[in-house]
């Protein structure tokens, strides 16, 4: 009688090992087909037109209104409102100089002041007449979202 007992508690365990096994597999399949499917509803959105907004391109977008007014320029002026070599030593402020570079290619954008035509890359009130002036620069045109046409204040 205890050998009955003891095969039924092999077969029994075995039994249970499998149906743990499968439902291990069977959680496993459930949650790689519901990250598939997010993965497929996260493409077909973006292809609906509606793409995602890093802030890379939010930033670069703000150089277009600048594209058909360097047009005929070849190497224009940088201002963030820190001296050329100040900016060399500040992180962000030298990724705005790298990343206006990169948007008004192929003008080449000099990390300095004596250019005919100076590009002005500002903060949120970031931008003052009195700084322009301290710098020896004059505001032509404001293009919004910080950016601006700049050159040098007539004497």
């Amino acid at each position: 009688m205890r050998g009955a007992k003891a095969g039924r508690s092999d077969s029994n365990s075995s039994f249970r090992a499998r149906l743990r096994a499968g439902a291990a597999v069977g959680l496993a399949l459930f949650v790689g087909l519901a990250s598939g499917l997010e993965l497929f509803r996260g493409l077909a959105f973006s292809r609906r037109g509606r793409p995602t907004q890093d802030a890379v391109s939010v930033y670069l977008r703000r150089f277009e209104p600048l594209r058909p007014i360097l047009a005929r320029e070849e190497t224009v002026g940088y201002f963030c409102g820190l001296s050329p070599a100040a900016l060399k030593t500040d992180a962000q402020a030298l990724a705005g100089y790298y990343l206006a570079q990169y948007a008004l290619a192929p003008v080449i954008v000099a990390n300095d002041l004596d250019r005919r035509v100076v590009v002005g890359n500002f903060g949120p009130g970031r931008v003052s007449p009195e700084g322009l002036r301290r710098f020896g620069l004059t505001a032509v045109r404001n293009l919004g979202n910080g950016v601006f046409l700049l050159e040098p204040a007539k004497k």
